[in-house]
């Protein structure tokens, strides 16, 4: 996947709690959720693995279908 497509987490997070695809240093893309997270807005991404937030390159938001 082209990296243009996502956002990188240190640019810009998300606007509020919602689906997301996030995609890690090896290149991964896993399905998750971010959620608001005043004390540490990286710390938001909910994914169904065990990793470091620091993992956490990009994301972007999951389209519908």
């Amino acid at each position: 996947m082209n990296d243009a497509e996502w956002t990188d987490v240190n640019d810009r997070l998300p606007l509020h709690a919602t689906s997301v695809l996030v995609k890690v240093r090896n290149g991964d893309v896993l399905h998750g959720k971010y959620v608001d997270n005043p004390d540490d807005p990286k710390q938001g991404f909910v994914v169904p693995a065990q990793l470091a937030y620091d993992d956490i390159t990009h994301w972007r938001y999951e389209a519908l279908a």
